[in-house]
């Protein structure tokens, strides 16, 4: 579980969304001074807004699956490990949370 937001400009008032996020390590050491890592992670981030004044808020959630490729280098001094690679995010889906207004039909776009 993670709790993000998202910097606009001009700024919007705005709260932590909630999303959730895992992943899976693939790690091969070949020698004992070096390897590599290679992962595929999906992550969730998004913003929740509160319009203080209007009886209603906005959310959105933005899905990414993110694969890193990483150089395992270690020099043995004194714990040292260098990981160098390139990580490479792709915006899959989004899922809009729609304005909910009370009072009104909420299952009509607008």
């Amino acid at each position: 579980v993670d709790l993000s937001r998202v910097s606009f400009t001009p700024s919007v008032k705005q709260g932590f969304a909630m999303g959730g996020n895992a992943g899976v390590t693939f790690r091969y050491i070949e020698e004992s001074h070096f390897g590599l890592i290679a992962e595929v992670n999906f992550e969730q981030r998004g913003w929740k807004e509160d319009f203080e004044e209007y009886p209603f808020e906005y959310s959105r959630t933005l899905n990414y699956v993110q694969i890193p490729f990483l150089a395992h280098i270690y020099f043995g001094i004194i714990f040292s490990i260098v990981l160098y690679g390139v990580n490479l995010t792709r915006y899959t889906i989004g899922l809009n949370n729609p304005v909910q207004f009370p009072g009104l039909d909420n299952s009509k776009s607008l």
